[in-house]
């Protein structure tokens, strides 16, 4: 699980600086852009994150370092790449929690704003988050296809 885990931080990683190369998208602490540009990127709109974490489950093994992970991305990209909002929700029992985490996000949002959505926690081979409630032999508490009820 901690492979996988950084794997995806991994992948997190890459994809924000791919982003400072191609789109240039502005660290809050770079002095090296002028007004001009800066004026330029907001046409990008502004970046929100829903950063997801369970580590406290009903039926599967409890695990230690998805809220830390967590945290750590929320300041990262805040402080390095000027987040406007990163909440955290820490162990939701079930989707409809998140649905209307979502749903908050999708009445805020902007047509060129940017959400990031970022999990930490068990999930399954082919794709699923297993929530708080979810249990090992069953898919009671598996999730897959949120972003698309939203």
């Amino acid at each position: 699980m901690l492979k996988k885990i950084l794997f995806i931080f991994s992948l997190l990683l890459f994809v924000m600086a791919y982003a400072t190369q191609t789109r240039a998208l502005v660290r809050v602490d770079d002095s090296l852009y002028n007004d001009i540009t800066i004026d330029k990127i907001k046409s990008f709109g502004d970046y929100y994150a829903l950063l997801i974490y369970v580590d406290d489950y009903t039926n599967l093994k409890r695990l230690q370092t998805p809220q830390k992970d967590v945290e750590e991305i929320a300041g990262l990209l805040k402080s390095r790449y000027g987040f406007v909002e990163t909440k955290i929700v820490a162990n939701p029992s079930n989707a409809d929690a998140l649905i209307r985490e979502l749903a908050e996000f999708r009445n805020k949002l902007q047509d060129d704003d940017n959400l990031l959505i970022y999990y930490a926690g068990h999930g399954s081979k082919d794709g699923f988050w297993q929530l708080k409630d979810a249990e090992k032999s069953i898919r009671v508490g598996w999730n897959k296809h949120l972003i698309n009820i939203c």
